[in-house]
């Protein structure tokens, strides 16, 4: 939808075409054949700007391998083709975002890594000049493909995809910021497998992810929301005990969040959708004793995966927040008067490892804790994912982060 609330809809049909339809002031205009070379287009994908301007990828293997088309549609009608990828190797699964000054950015699978084994390529268009392509996945000897992304509000690019390294595929991300990307985060995981991400931006600067998950007996819908710090917890959102697959989401100007995916818990597929209000702003303590007795802390880790060591980084709202926060953090409440500790888990639930924190107010607002990758008894952990949690001498106040131990 752009901006004055008028549809534009891409799609392939059977006789291998991209076409292009829109819905101005209520009344659809005939569709548009976009593709017409004698290759195999397919897998559309479309982006507005803020100007009303249409932007679609797609994938074509007119020239024997499969690479990732570009074209844009303006008041003077539709660009010229633009193949993305520097290299022709095979490209697949294009997912493409929009700034609103009409700044655009790629991302797809690439198979010029590994012969048949996709890696995550990111490629951009700053001021009608596209620049190099930049390979986002660190690694190139197992899958990385079906990725989603994202173009938040502060110009920040989000991409997440299916990797599976670990257990199977896991959701792995990683963010643009003025200062670079980030290191590889994790979002999901442990014994399911999670795919199929949907990513959308709303305008305070969150983004909201949507995918499918097999976790025992069936697949799900899961949600979760970057705040500016990390993703929360994931949130079930699918009902059914049926399959749950596919899903996509879109945030309104209100903030409101909808999602849709297609459900087979009946006889046949069919599409359902749920929506969530507009997330507060800030998080905020309603009993004004409660924001006396405690402070709030984000604790994040980095590298997150890691090999062999990693630090957890304790920062406090009370003092000033400086450096980039790593994906993976989680907001957590702690007593600023008892030294709190960070307890990390293994898959089943039980605690390999208690670090104690003997300092709550650092005078820099931030407090950094090494971790060797070791258990309670000094041994090498194996490889596979953990929790971390942030505690104080009492009841459990964090929420559980996960990052994975790569050996």
């Amino acid at each position: 939808m752009d901006p004055a609330g008028d549809v534009h809809v891409v799609y392939s049909r059977l006789a291998f075409e991209i076409y292009y339809l829109r819905r101005v002031d209520g009344f659809w205009y005939g569709a548009e054949l976009i593709t017409n070379n004698g290759g195999y287009p397919d897998d559309p994908k479309i982006a507005i700007d803020a100007s009303g301007s249409v932007h679609v990828v797609y994938s074509d293997s007119r020239l024997g391998e499969s690479a990732i088309y570009y074209r844009r549609r303006d008041e003077n009608g539709w660009s010229a083709e633009v193949r993305l990828p520097d290299a022709l190797a095979g490209a697949y699964d294009p997912a493409i975002a929009v700034e609103a000054s009409g700044n655009v950015h790629v991302a797809w699978g690439d198979l010029r890594d590994t012969p048949e084994i996709l890696n995550i390529y990111y490629k951009r268009c700053i001021d009608g000049v596209w620049e190099d392509d930049q390979r986002l996945s660190d690694r190139i000897d197992t899958a990385a493909q079906d990725p989603a992304i994202a173009v938040d509000s502060h110009g920040c690019v989000h991409v997440v995809w299916k990797d599976s390294r670990l257990d199977g595929g896991d959701l792995y991300c990683r963010r643009w910021e003025p200062a670079g990307w980030s290191g590889e985060g994790v979002i999901s995981g442990g014994a399911s497998i999670g795919c199929e991400p949907g990513l959308a931006a709303d305008e305070d600067g969150g983004v909201h992810l949507v995918w499918s998950e097999n976790t025992p007996g069936d697949y799900v819908i899961y949600y979760s929301h970057w705040n500016g710090v990390g993703w929360s917890l994931p949130l079930q959102i699918s009902e059914s005990p049926g399959p749950a697959r596919n899903p996509d989401v879109a945030v309104d100007p209100t903030g409101r969040v909808h999602a849709v995916w297609q459900d087979s818990r009946g006889m046949f597929n069919e599409i359902y959708y749920k929506q969530r209000e507009a997330l507060p702003g800030a998080l905020e303590d309603d009993d004004p004793a409660m924001s006396q007795a405690f402070a709030r802390h984000a604790v994040w880790c980095a590298p997150n995966p890691c090999r062999s060591e990693t630090r957890f980084v304790l920062e406090t709202a009370a003092f000033p927040l400086s450096g980039r926060r790593g994906p993976g953090s989680r907001t957590a409440t702690v007593s600023p008067h008892t030294a709190p500790r960070l307890r990390i888990f293994d898959a089943t639930g039980r605690c390999v490892r208690v670090l104690q924190i003997r300092q709550t107010t650092p005078p820099e607002g931030m407090l950094s804790i090494p971790w060797d990758g070791r258990g309670h008894a000094g041994q090498d952990l194996p490889s596979g994912a953990y929790y971390y949690t942030l505690e104080g001498h009492g009841p459990m106040h964090g929420f559980p982060a996960r990052i994975v131990l790569i050996r």
